[in-house]
């Protein structure tokens, strides 16, 4: 089959074989450090605004929904999950990468500017979409770079 040409799935869409968007990425020191505190910041987020949250309620003038924090973070959180892996077939890796860290900047600006709980909240939503793709990509990436056969290829 032409690498080229579209596949028609399962789901009724299609995919093209063409995989150069595709390729692992090559382990740097940098790209590795970007790596490690995306997925530090995506599985810590919580514990920061776990300690904070009541604080951050309290201030925006409802702290009996302060729960509401965390649990819009969960709640990204577990609604993307699933999803990254999909989209890292369409989009690639680099790409898919990208919208997760833009998907937690936003949601992180969104939640420090706001000014009614309920925005705060979305901004938690939004981080947590994020944070869910860098963790979860940064594994697959890790992996990809990695092998059985060449545990030294990581460039410390």
């Amino acid at each position: 089959m032409d690498r080229h040409q579209p596949e028609s799935l399962s789901d009724g869409s299609t995919a093209c074989h063409n995989d150069e968007h595709k390729k692992p990425l090559k382990p740097s020191k940098l790209l590795l450090t970007t790596l490690y505190f995306g997925a530090f910041l995506g599985t810590t987020d919580e514990s920061f605004v776990l300690i904070t949250s009541h604080h951050i309620a309290q201030d925006l003038g409802q702290a009996s929904s302060a729960f509401w924090l965390i649990t819009g973070y969960n709640l990204g959180y577990s609604i993307a999950l699933p999803i990254y892996g999909r989209i890292y077939e369409i989009l690639g890796q680099l790409k898919a990468f990208l919208l997760a860290y833009v998907l937690y900047a936003v949601g992180a600006a969104v939640m420090g500017s706001a000014k009614p709980l309920p925005v705060a909240i979305l901004g938690r939503l939004l981080a947590g979409l994020g944070g869910a793709g860098m963790v979860d990509l940064a594994s697959v990436a890790l992996n990809g770079m990695t092998s059985i056969i060449d545990p030294h290829a990581l460039p410390f």
